[in-house]
């Protein structure tokens, strides 16, 4: 039986898109861990108020790395930074002694599985990502310090996984030599983000009209979110809709200084509102203040965040059609779905909620059953706990005389 849980994961920085998922999940798992009698504790950096002034750091640091990466230093150095943790969080499980590690695996993070494997303590790795790919052109990477770093060789170390998505679980399942790898999609807290919260407020403060049916997203304006497409549906759309408005909720980033700018001009500016930042307690207004969610673009092995609040907020989402978006929102029930880059497919599902306020109605309602349903952070902590316990249960079956 299990009597002490450790989570363990790396997110420090609040303007991250992990820092919701790690917060929240927390919370949902010490709430189950209390009902079971089970310690629970949690190994995390820790938090940096905004982005920690990041950005110039990683200009500086990608700067470097460029220069220096011919000689390989790179991956020595997080390989040499990898051994020195190791016996720190040695030291930690001898001491706290937890009956299995659960931790949020990324990439350069070694040394605690390292640990628990030495100590004879089963781990579970949360997969959020595929292994890191991008690089600068004149960037080499080791090839035998790449494997080490990958998401198959933390599931070799580990005794199980799971994975946001299961384009992210189904090739770690292929690999895994037979450990247990599940797909568990994200999840969202049902009474913070709730149908009955106004958005009234929010249109009073941006001056947006109540009879305006407002388009809205919120995301950290990644390059790969999409907005630009959205802006031109968007667009398009103006030409037959004079009572549309666009909500944006996020902070805009050096690379989308050409598409501010765009926003910016006479036509489009009355009819488009950027926010800025906003803290993620404080969302769940702006989402009642929008009509029709959208979703226009993500990563193909992502499981948004974001989706699963508009779901919640019982609005119905336009949204790009992956393979876990589409796993998550039914299409034509919850939402609508449309090809990945289609400006017509986009363009076209946002006319038809547009002009059915009584269509509208009909699929957010339907989403928010479907969060009740499958996808609350509880229900999320007791499918992580059931992987947890299994995981526990063969490990002590293996060490059994």
């Amino acid at each position: 039986m299990i009597k002490r849980i450790l989570y363990a994961h790396y997110q420090c920085y609040e303007r991250d898109g992990s820092f919701v998922h790690t917060r929240e999940f927390e919370a949902a798992f010490r709430k189950l861990c209390t009902a079971k009698a089970i310690q629970f504790s949690v190994l995390a950096p820790p938090l940096v108020a905004g982005d920690g002034g990041r950005a110039e750091r990683t200009s500086f640091l990608r700067n470097l790395r460029r220069r220096l990466g011919r000689f390989y230093l790179r991956d020595i150095m997080v390989f040499a930074l990898q051994v020195r943790h190791v016996f720190g969080h040695w030291r930690y499980l001898a001491r706290e002694k937890p009956d299995i590690v659960l931790m949020r695996f990324e990439g350069e993070a070694l040394s605690l599985l390292w640990a628990c494997r030495w100590l004879g303590i089963p781990s579970v790795i949360e997969v959020n990502s595929p292994d890191r790919e991008e690089h600068p052109s004149n960037y080499r990477q080791m090839p035998g310090l790449k494997r080490l770093f990958s998401n198959r060789h933390a599931l070799k170390l580990a005794h199980g996984a799971f994975a946001v998505s299961e384009e992210l679980a189904g090739p770690m399942r292929a690999d895994g030599g037979g450990k247990p790898v599940v797909t568990i999609p994200n999840g969202v807290d049902i009474e913070s983000f709730a149908p009955g919260i106004s958005g009234k407020e929010i249109r009073r403060r941006f001056g947006i009209a109540d009879d305006a049916v407002v388009y809205g997203f919120v995301g950290s304006f990644a390059p790969w979110h999409g907005l630009d497409l959205l802006v031109d549906a968007f667009e398009r759309l103006l030409k037959d809709h004079s009572s549309i408005h666009l909500l944006l909720v996020g902070q805009a980033n050096a690379q989308w200084r050409p598409l501010l700018a765009r926003i910016a001009a006479p036509d489009l500016a009355p009819h488009i509102t950027v926010t800025g930042f906003v803290p993620p307690r404080d969302i769940p207004p702006y989402l009642a203040a929008m009509d029709i969610t959208t979703l226009p673009n993500t990563a193909y092995y992502c499981s948004p965040l974001k989706l699963f609040e508009y779901m919640a907020m019982a609005k119905p989402t336009v949204g790009v059609r992956t393979g876990p978006v589409a796993a998550t929102l039914l299409d034509g029930k919850e939402g609508l779905l449309f090809a990945q880059g289609s400006l017509d497919e986009l363009g076209t599902a946002l006319d038809v909620l547009t002009r059915d306020a009584e269509l509208r109605r009909q699929m957010g309602a339907a989403a928010r059953l479907r969060i009740e349903r499958d996808y609350t952070w509880q229900h999320n902590a007791e499918q992580v706990f059931d992987l947890l316990d299994n995981v526990h249960r063969k490990s002590r079956q293996g060490r059994a005389p």
